[in-house]
């Protein structure tokens, strides 16, 4: 896929392409301040926000789930205990990517636990954070669990498709596009969006733009 197709992609979510900028005007900004602190700290923030951007632009909402993850626990070493930012990105992380929650808690609780030992802090700060992350979890997951994305990410030509295919009319009588091409199309768009069916696609498809659909076809 063509860098100007990835851009397409991306900017049809205009969240996840807020993330992919800041990121990059993070990277730029950390690599300005290695000139007036500690270079090993902000040379490792700048990278780590370049490979978040990198990630998010290429892979995107898995892309940005674990790149931000990684980070995260790099993060552990770096921070105080009652700092928790480290939990913060890993809620951001598993939000965005819901399959990897139990690995990346785990994870979490092992670097956790060795970033602790290395700095030979007492047990009371363990607890401390532990429950204070479990407070986060809790209250994250009362306050979230009912939000679930729901825009989806497209390429220009399949929202042309997308379009056809709303106002009624089958893969065959599509004329801006080969036959192979509206399908390959619409495989891209299904996987990308996890959708099984074409009609999964379409249905989201259709209550994502429901407004500028009717508005089109009274016209």
């Amino acid at each position: 896929m063509t860098l100007k197709k990835r851009y397409e992609i991306i900017k049809s979510d205009k969240l996840l392409f807020s993330i992919f900028a800041i990121h990059l005007l993070l990277a730029f900004f950390h690599f300005a301040y290695t000139f007036y602190s500690d270079g090993v700290q902000a040379i490792l923030r700048c990278s780590f926000c370049f490979l978040i951007a990198l990630a998010t632009f290429f892979h995107l909402r898995k892309g940005f789930a674990l790149s931000i993850l990684l980070y995260g626990y790099v993060l552990l070493y770096f921070n105080n205990f009652f700092n928790y930012t480290s939990f913060l990105f890993l809620l951001f992380a598993v939000y965005c990517l819901p399959k990897i929650q139990k690995p990346a808690l785990i994870l979490y609780a092992l670097n956790v636990f060795i970033a602790f030992s290395i700095r030979d802090l007492k047990i009371l700060a363990f607890g401390i954070h532990a429950k204070n992350c479990l407070l986060f979890y809790i209250c994250a997951k009362y306050l979230f669990a009912t939000i679930t994305p729901h825009i989806l990410l497209l390429t220009n030509d399949e929202r042309i498709v997308l379009d056809e295919l709303a106002a009624g009319k089958l893969q065959k009588q599509i004329e801006q596009f080969s036959q192979n091409t509206v399908t390959r199309l619409l495989k891209n768009a299904m996987t990308r969006n996890k959708c099984n069916t074409k009609q999964e696609l379409l249905n989201k498809y259709l209550n994502e733009n429901h407004q500028n659909i009717v508005i089109n076809s009274k016209d």
